[in-house]
């Protein structure tokens, strides 16, 4: 049987047991070796032994497998694990893996459940080496908690920011669309006021060209009385033609030639 009595006696939880203890302890011993990155013990498992770290080192996982994983403790050479779930009989409550290869002292259950009922300094030893855990466990829980709290503090002002970011695009956004929205009202305005200026242009024009009547080509004239010769050869006076072929109307009135002929008198 292995010697691990030297080892023993040096673990702060065992100094307080005398050499009958420490050699009862040492009995129920055995070696276990694991390479790094090795799972001793899983989550929510059960498993048979009771651990003493020997060499190396182990960290004690929540939720190992998820990606908010969260790191109770940090053990190394004389600390102890796995004895929770024998006094409770529960589940294994965290998973425990190497950071190096080590090599443990493991207790089978049944002979730490033995150990633990007849042996009142060894149960005192293993006591005091879980309230520790659990103290430790309780610290980290709550640095990881401060920790998390921080981050989400940190992202909610991020958040904020970037929201504030988001409403002052939106603002500035709204305010282009607003001055373009303002000039499209405008340009459609100024098209509807010159497409009706230009429909009554047309109107105009339209209603004009229906009024007059066209004069064109040869009209003979008389040289003496100034009579003209219609389409169907007869004579009409010049005023009498055009107020029939066209929308011309005439009122009477006087030259300054005739006005001099008929009246001397008054153009001296």
């Amino acid at each position: 049987m292995a010697d691990f009595i030297d080892f023993l006696k040096n673990v702060e939880y065992f100094k307080d047991l005398d050499d009958r203890e420490i050699r009862l302890l040492n009995d129920v011993c055995r070696v276990e070796t694991y390479a790094a990155d090795s799972i001793v013990i899983a989550e929510g498992r059960g498993r048979d032994n009771f651990y003493i770290i020997q060499n190396g080192s182990v960290n004690i996982y929540k939720r190992f497998h998820q990606p908010d994983r969260s790191l109770l403790a940090e053990l190394g050479r004389g600390d102890l694990f796995g004895e929770l779930s024998f006094i409770d009989d529960q589940p294994r409550s965290a998973t425990v893996v190497t950071n190096a290869a080590s090599q443990m002292l493991a207790v089978h259950k049944d002979d730490f459940k033995r150990l633990m009922a007849n042996n009142l300094s060894i149960s005192y030893a293993i006591m005091r080496s879980t309230a520790k855990m659990i103290r430790i466990f309780n610290d980290n829980y709550v640095n990881t908690l401060k920790s998390r709290n921080r981050e989400l503090e940190e992202m909610n002002v991020r958040l904020e920011a970037y929201r504030d970011h988001l409403e002052d695009q939106v603002r500035e956004r709204t305010r282009e669309l607003t001055i373009a929205n303002e000039k499209l009202k405008k340009e459609i305005a100024f098209r509807r006021k010159t497409e009706a200026e230009k429909e009554r242009a047309i109107f105009r024009l339209e209603s004009a060209s229906m009024r007059v009547k066209t004069l064109s080509g040869l009209f003979p004239v008389c040289i003496k009385c100034r009579k003209i010769r219609d389409e169907e050869g007869y004579w009409q006076k010049l005023e009498r033609y055009l107020k029939e072929n066209s929308d011309a109307e005439f009122r009477e009135s006087i030259c300054d030639g005739c006005s001099k002929a008929l009246y001397p008198k008054y153009y001296k």
